[in-house]
């Protein structure tokens, strides 16, 4: 299940916080203790429909019970696969974007500053594709 939501949710494309219409693209990055996510829906009127949806094993969490820090290796290649994912929601044209992430994050001694990484990279690839 999903947990902590990045700043309650750490969303673009949407900067009004508008209210989902119809047709709008959605784009949702599950950082989970073994996968980064990314799931890509259309959203009709009442159901959305799933057009992407791929995961990479980053095993982030490996070894967290030991040391208390996200795996470096796992750090690595989940900020590759976030910015991956972030240049396929804007070839996607997704409008809204969010981000959410499970325990290992928020568990993790360096789980803020791999929030804060996160932010800055999302941020860098993301910006400036639907607005200002």
């Amino acid at each position: 299940m999903v947990g902590a939501l990045f700043d309650k949710i750490f969303k673009y494309g949407n900067p009004n916080n508008t209210k989902l219409s119809q047709g709008n693209r959605i784009g949702v990055v599950d950082i989970g203790s073994n996968t980064v996510r990314l799931v890509v829906f259309d959203a009709p009127a009442r159901v959305p429909v799933t057009i992407f949806n791929e995961r990479v094993e980053c095993g982030l969490g490996r070894g967290l019970g030991q040391t208390g820090l996200l795996n470096p290796v796992g750090t690595d290649l989940a900020m590759r696969t976030l910015g991956r994912f972030t240049r396929l929601a804007r070839q996607m044209r997704v409008e809204n974007f969010m981000l959410v992430a499970t325990a290992a994050i928020r568990e993790a001694h360096d789980g803020g500053i791999f929030v804060e990484d996160v932010k800055k990279k999302v941020w860098l690839f993301y910006k400036g594709s639907f607005w200002g």
